[in-house]
Formats: C-alpha cells, structure tokens, sequence
C-alpha cells in the first residue's frame, strides 16, 4: 500500500542533504548548500494517476498539506502537534506529531546505505537548463533530481517506489518556489472558530464491550469482524465506533486506526477497505495487542507451526522465516522468535511478481 506522503516530501524534497554528505566533494554538495540556505519551499506532489497535493514547507518546523478534497494538515515539529482540517464536515483534529523538523530531515536515518550519486548529462526542461542526478536507492525509492544548472535548486523529481505492493508508480515533486512570503496564519494550530474538535493523544482507550468489536475474527479476503473489504471509513467506524486516530498517508487514502485493539485498517476513498493490520503490543502508552483471532483460530502469539497447520504451507518464506505470506489469501504472517508478532490482510490474493521484494 502507499507510504506516509509527507515522509516521501521530507525525503525527495531535500534529499541532496543527506547524500551529500555522503559524497562530500560531488557537486550534489552544492545541491545541499543551495536547499539549507532558503526559508521556505512550495511545491506539488502528484503521486501515479492521483490528484497533486500542494506541500508548504518552513526551517522552522512548521509544514503544511493541502489535500484535493480541500482537507489541509499543520505540523509544528517545535511543538509536537499536528492539526488535521476538514471544511466540508467543519471538523479538525489536534494530535501529538513526534517528527522533527522537515528541514532536519527525518530520514537521515534512511539514507546511510546511500553510496552513490550519478550525475546526468545536462538537458533542458520547460525552457531552462537543468542538471540532472540519479539516486538509485533512497528509502526503497530510485530517484532523479533536476536542478536549475545556476541556482543549484530543485525544478523536478522523480521517484520510483521499488518495494513491494505499489506497482511501479511515479511520485513526481515539481512545480518548486523557494523563499515566498508565507502568511503566517497558513500554520497556525489553531482549529477555525465553529468547528468541532477533536484532541487526541495516543493513550490507549477504553475497550468495547461487545466481544466481537474488542476482540474480532478476521477472515482472508473478507474481513475483520462487522468489517468487509470494500466498506467507506464512514462504514468502518459506524461498525467499530469512533477510531483512536484516522490519518492520511497518501492522497485518497486514510488510515484508521483503533491502536486501542491493535488494528490498522487501510482504506481507499474510491475502492474502501483495502487492507487490515492486526499487531502486538509493542508501546504500552500507544495501543494494546490484537486480541482476536483469524478464521482459522491463529492468533498473535501463536507459532509458525500453529500458522502452517491451520493454512498450510506458505507460498513465499524470507530467508530468516521471520515473515510468511499466502498469496491467494492475501495475507501474511511475522514473526519474532517464533511467535507471531502481526498480521496483515488485503483484500485480494496478491500479485506474485513482488512477493520477493516484501
């Protein structure tokens, strides 16, 4: 499924820094020093076939999103919070963001096995001379990035999601302003007077009541408890109740979360329901382990020999058989020291061509 879109701006948008540091005396350096010394940028994300996004950055720590639906996201970094908009329903969303300022680059981290940047043969693009370079591996994208030959600034670029599960779409970032004047009210956290507001930190909430939504069956290419693959977000939290954080990954998409019952649940606004997450445990202030159990009575904790005697033999084992998929169920098991750590569904049996690059 698609990946966190504001990761994929941090990355792309100022990418030379990272590399650059790699190669210190390559001219991507200058790439690097041209990017840090402006105070802002703007630019449009478009992602395959979907809509564009326009991305509003700041050195700051503040950053902003505006959707095609007219929904717009606020991140302040220096203050921990993210304010989620939507005008249409005259509803927003205060929530805890724990990631630093775009500028400093959150995937740094990502980019360490980063060892070589290729330049390309200068050509011209919508009337100006650019330089081009070529990334091969940045954060599981291939990467291109065109600069003005005098500026050293972004115009274009191009990234190429290898991994698994996404088919080979494009992500392209263009349509670059450097240093505008931006209203300081475009980032302000401060929820538009007469919206209802929701705060929410990620403590974990109460559990239902009802058995079946605190601790559901989930089926393969079905469902999870009330839950059908296909069903809208409004579907899935009139049947589960209200979720304890919904958040939008990539344009058109939104993930619904009730980490409260350690379950994700993916969902396309154009075709709903497109993948379920069951997951353990892992913080006890951000959510509780999945409780319930497959249609076949596997369930987090199990081994992978509970696993292979309830569907069999996988179609597909990692090299450390610390991942398991059934690609006519769509489904796929990890584990950790031979127990089950989560699960996850889609909703159709999986293409075989990206079975090895999971």
């Amino acid at each position: 499924m698609g990946r966190k879109l504001v990761a994929v701006v941090a990355l792309l948008v100022v990418v030379g820094v990272g590399v650059a540091w790699l190669i210190p005396d390559s001219a991507f350096r200058k790439v690097q020093k041209a990017i840090l010394a402006r105070s802002s940028v703007t630019c449009r994300v478009t992602r395959g076939s979907d809509r564009s996004v326009r991305v509003m950055i700041l050195d700051n720590g503040r950053s902003r999103l505006e959707w095609p639906n007219g929904n717009y996201t606020i991140a302040d970094a220096s203050k921990s919070r993210k304010l989620f908009v939507n005008p249409k329903e005259r509803k927003a969303r205060l929530e805890e963001y724990g990631s630093p300022n775009l500028y400093e680059h959150e995937v740094l981290r990502d980019l360490q096995n980063v060892h070589s940047v290729r330049a390309l043969p200068p050509e011209e693009l919508d009337g100006r001379e650019v330089l081009g370079f070529f990334v091969p591996h940045v954060d599981d994208y291939i990467v291109t990035v065109w600069v003005e030959a005098d500026t050293k600034l972004p115009v274009r670029i191009e990234a190429k999601y290898w991994g698994k599960g996404d088919n080979g779409r494009v992500t392209i970032i263009d349509d670059f302003v450097f240093d505008q004047e931006l209203d300081a009210q475009l980032f302000t956290l401060e929820p538009p007077a007469g919206y209802k507001i929701r705060s929410q930190s990620l403590t974990v909430q109460p559990l239902p009541s009802d058995p079946q939504l605190r601790d559901p069956v989930v089926t393969p290419l079905a469902g999870i408890g009330p839950v059908k693959f296909g069903m809208s977000s409004a579907e899935v939290e009139k049947l589960l109740g209200e979720p304890d954080n919904e958040d939008l990954k990539v344009p058109g998409a939104a993930y619904i979360s009730y980490h409260s019952r350690g379950i994700l649940i993916i969902v396309d606004t154009a075709l709903g329901v497109q993948e379920i997450r069951c997951n353990t445990h892992r913080d006890a202030t951000r959510g509780r382990s999945f409780g319930g159990k497959t249609n076949r009575g596997i369930s987090l904790g199990d081994s992978k020999d509970d696993v292979v005697h309830a569907y069999g033999q996988p179609s597909w084992t990692n090299s450390s058989g610390t991942y398991m998929e059934y690609q006519k169920l769509g489904t796929g098991f990890s584990f950790y020291n031979d127990r089950l750590t989560s699960m996850w569904f889609l909703d159709s049996p999986m293409d075989p061509r990206f079975t090895s690059k999971r």
